[in-house]
C-alpha cells in the first residue's frame, strides 16, 4: 500500500535510488579491472527543479516539492557555475 504522506514519500524514493545506486557500483567494483570499473550516478530531477535553477524562480514551500539533484546535474554540463 502507498504511504498517504508524500514527504515519506519521497524520503522513500530518494532512499530506494540512493540504495540501488550504491548496490550497483558495489556490484561493478567486484572482480573487475580498476580500468574497467563502471561507476553510475542516478540523478534524480524533475522539470519544476531544473526550471526553477534555470529561471532562478522561489521554491516551492512543499517539503515534497523541493530540488533534489538538480543544481549537481547542471553543474556537471556546465550550465550553472
Amino acid at each position: 500500500m502507498l504511504d498517504p504522506d508524500p514527504n515519506k514519500a519521497r524520503q522513500d524514493y530518494i532512499s530506494d535510488v540512493r540504495r540501488d545506486t550504491d548496490t550497483s557500483n558495489a556490484r561493478n567494483e567486484t572482480g573487475s579491472l580498476e580500468e574497467l570499473t563502471l561507476s553510475v550516478t542516478d540523478y534524480i530531477v524533475s522539470e519544476m527543479g531544473v526550471l526553477q535553477l534555470v529561471t532562478n524562480s522561489q521554491p516551492s514551500a512543499e517539503p515534497y516539492e523541493q530540488v533534489i539533484d538538480e543544481a549537481l546535474l547542471l553543474k556537471k554540463l556546465g550550465l550553472l557555475p
